[in-house]
């Protein structure tokens, strides 16, 4: 796998406003829950292109299947995203990026746990920020 991108953790955690019991709050993301770095490179061992987001805590992630050309693996206890895990071979290069956040969308929609859609979420903007750095492997395959 290539370096480890750092990402700067205080300008992702972006409030948001939530109502709760008629009181309107800010909401920030749990730092355990914002990675502090991210990687991206074709994975000989798999045959894939992996992402996979570095966190303060580690844990043992599982493996939900989204599809047949997409693995993404969240945190047995903490369900956040920590790999995701595309063939390349199968789908046109130029679709992998809007696959992936699909892939995402669609674990939003079978999450267990309510709260960690800021996890997810600032996965995406991660992917987003650092899209030449984490895709440039890409080109190169």
């Amino acid at each position: 796998m290539s370096e480890w991108i750092q990402v700067n953790q205080k300008e992702l955690n972006v409030p948001r406003t939530e109502t709760r019991n008629g009181v309107e709050v800010q909401v920030f993301v749990s730092p355990y829950d914002i990675p502090e770095a991210v990687r991206g490179a074709y994975d000989k061992r798999v045959n894939r292109f992996a992402i996979e987001f570095k966190y303060l805590a580690d844990e043992e992630p599982t493996v939900e299947q989204i599809d047949g050309d997409m693995r993404l693996f969240v945190g047995k206890t903490s369900n956040r995203l920590h790999r995701i895990e595309i063939d390349v071979d199968r789908l046109d290069a130029d679709c992998v990026y809007l696959h992936i956040f699909k892939g995402i969308e669609r674990l939003v929609q079978l999450q267990k746990k309510p709260y960690r859609q800021g996890n997810y979420r600032t996965a995406e903007r991660i992917i987003q920020g650092r899209r030449s750095e984490l895709f440039s492997s890409l080109a190169t395959n």
